[in-house]
């Protein structure tokens, strides 16, 4: 399935599922752009967790980390993700601060990719800020940084993986951790979220759900051909 088919997907569902537990306030007048979240969202039996322990499954997640911790196979993690990022210090950065800070990698991946296409010198200007770097830090939210700061990798990286671990923390769930990300903590919990960050959760979901489909098939085709080498050295070694 094509990206653009997965993100048109993924965007029915989370809008489904927002809808059912949010309402426009009426009162405003750019109603139309925003969405209230329920607090059905971070309540145990919600879709979404349900979403969430699935991807986090034995054949998802858990399977990136155990084979980056693992000697025999965490070469083989780090060329994935250089081939996937066109870059190694980049695969190598986010990988580092994404067990660091227990972020899921796919995640820390999936949203560089959303924020920047991966481009540690991406620049969006807003009309009273800034997002730079690799992770489009905001210059609003992280005033202390230089421009050599926001354009570096291992800091972007670092600034950039603790803060959506800050937004897991506070958000309860992924949806609304991405959601802080993209709109800012004050508009998810104040008054509502913008309808384009609806969007923009569907495609960091989207392209997470391809990297993870990626990766397991990655390791298995990596896995198959190492044992059957190991029994071929083993048959000629025996003779």
């Amino acid at each position: 399935m094509k990206i653009n088919q997965i993100v048109k997907a993924v965007a029915f569902t989370v809008l489904s599922i927002v809808l059912l537990g949010c309402k426009t306030d009426h009162s405003k007048k750019k109603d139309v752009e925003y969405l209230f979240w329920n607090a059905s969202i971070q309540t145990e039996n919600s879709y979404i967790k349900q979403a969430v322990r699935e991807i986090n499954g034995v054949k998802g997640e858990s399977l990136v980390v155990e084979r980056y911790n693992s000697p025999q196979s965490r070469e083989q993690v780090i060329e994935f993700f250089t081939e996937y990022t066109g870059n190694r210090e980049i695969a190598e950065v986010v990988l580092k601060y994404s067990i660091k800070y227990d972020v899921p990698p796919t995640l820390a991946f999936a949203l560089s990719r959303t924020e920047s296409g991966f481009n540690p010198k991406a620049i969006n200007k807003n009309k009273i800020s800034i997002d730079r770097g690799l992770f489009q830090l905001n210059s609003s939210t992280f005033p202390n940084l230089t421009q050599d700061d926001f354009f570096d990798i291992d800091t972007n990286s670092a600034k950039g993986i603790k803060f959506i671990r800050w937004c897991l923390d506070t958000g309860k769930n992924e949806v609304s951790a991405l959601a802080m990300y993209n709109a800012g903590s004050g508009r998810v919990s104040g008054r509502g979220t913008p309808k384009m960050t609806l969007d923009y959760i569907s495609k960091v979901f989207a392209y997470r759900t391809a990297l993870l489909s990626e990766f397991n098939s990655a390791m298995n085709s990596f896995f198959r051909i190492d044992t059957f080498s190991t029994k071929l050295v083993k048959d000629v070694t025996s003779h």
